[in-house]
């Protein structure tokens, strides 16, 4: 919990997001800085936003008990115009001595600013004092905060996660039902911990138990592996590797391989990936074939020469590469059928391979029928897959619809 705030760089931030917004097309003059305070009726109805910022900073220094209400009428009176950041602030300076009054007051006015305003005073309420702020907001009743079914929670949580209580904004995550809204601010507060490096990411995440309530490990792990890798591809893999096998690590490889090819160098990840050693008791590690699988499709999409020429480099490609020629067969199917084919067939593993031919000359047969069942009678294949691929049922062309998944 945080006392005693001091706004400085909360100002500053106001004056970087608002100040450098505006573009003029002749350079702008600027005032001198001010000698005295400036009134909050001065700070508003100025329009160079940089002056604005710097105007309303020093007001609201001086906000407190004595003139908050002489405030918030010359605020209610001055309200056009005003942005989301500047009401924030606004409810920041006031949350230094009550907060529960901004939250009160805000819920308390007319119904085309209320919204912006409970938004402001939660922030500001969540920085000051979260666990106040949630107390009270699990006992009053909505009035329709902002889109329909929102909350205030989000913004609650987002003050809280930049006032140092990591600890006990952990502690609620935890305690709430796994939702993707949780994950969401799971990932928020991720970016926030990022700040102090991966290791203290990697920290943050090793303390949570693995019996967290609503599966919360799984998440953390999982959303702090992409913040890991993005930073750090080498430290994300032996990190990874210490955990490996263990439930709550479902689903983090195949992160961490996209972080690892949108940052890091590609060949390094699907080297690594391949060199992992079987798990005990296992012949084969979903994860790491999911995670190869998703490296190329990834890869594919931000470079697909690059991807290209790695696979084409390889004389024989080993075994474990088979989920990334079906991303690179995947890929191929709309640009060039009998490419994706090609792909298809220099998978080593019957079934993946059986799949992905069924699937690459099912697309070509409607492309080139006549190219298709040429290849296909000439095949070195089984008859049992022939029959497969003859028996497989065409898709009508039909025109895509909006929010439809391609075939």
């Amino acid at each position: 919990m945080t006392k005693g705030i001091s706004l400085p760089s909360l100002l500053c931030v106001l004056a970087l997001g608002v100040g450098f917004a505006a573009g003029y097309a002749a350079a702008p003059k600027f005032s001198d800085p001010v000698a005295e305070t400036p009134a909050l009726v001065e700070a508003l109805q100025e329009d160079n936003l940089l002056n604005r910022s710097l105007k309303l900073g020093q007001f609201l220094q001086t906000l407190g008990p004595d003139n908050l209400d002489e405030s918030l009428v010359t605020l209610r009176e001055n309200r056009v115009g005003v942005s989301d950041q500047e009401l924030q602030v606004f409810m920041l300076a006031w949350g230094r001595f009550d907060p529960a009054g901004a939250f009160r007051w805000a819920r308390a006015q007319e119904a085309d600013w209320r919204s912006r305003l409970e938004k402001a005073a939660t922030y500001a309420w969540g920085f000051i004092d979260p666990h106040s702020a949630l107390q009270t907001l699990k006992s009053v009743p909505s009035k329709g905060v902002g889109k329909a079914g929102a909350t205030l929670d989000n913004d609650l949580v987002a003050g809280w996660r930049v006032n140092g209580d990591v600890a006990g904004l952990t502690a609620y995550l935890i305690s709430l039902p796994a939702s993707r809204e949780r994950e969401s601010m799971t990932t928020h507060l991720l970016a926030q911990i990022g700040k102090g490096g991966p290791e203290a990411v990697i920290a943050w995440a090793d303390a949570i138990p693995e019996d967290a309530n609503g599966g919360f490990k799984r998440v953390a792990f999982n959303r702090a592996a992409g913040v890991v890798a993005h930073a750090n591809d080498r430290l994300a893999a032996e990190w990874y590797e210490r955990h490996r096998g263990r439930k709550y690590t479902e689903r983090a490889l195949p992160v961490i391989a996209r972080r690892w090819i949108d940052y890091h160098e590609p060949t390094e990840l699907l080297g690594w990936l391949a060199g992992l050693p079987p798990l005990p008791g296992q012949t084969s590690d979903p994860e790491q074939i999911r995670a190869i699988g998703q490296g190329m499709k990834w890869w594919l999409r931000r470079d697909p020469s690059a991807a290209g020429e790695w696979l084409n480099s390889m004389v024989v490609i080993p075994w474990v590469y088979d989920p990334a020629l079906a991303s690179m067969a995947q890929y191929q199917l709309k640009q060039s059928p009998e490419i994706a084919v090609y792909w298809a067939g220099r998978i080593q593993g019957d079934t993946l391979r059986s799949e992905t031919l069924i699937k690459s000359v099912g697309r070509w047969r409607r492309r080139d029928r006549e190219a298709a069942e040429k290849w296909l009678a000439e095949a070195e294949i089984s008859e049992e897959l022939r029959a497969s691929i003859l028996a497989a049922k065409e898709k009508p062309r039909t025109r895509r619809t909006r929010g439809a998944k391609p075939d």
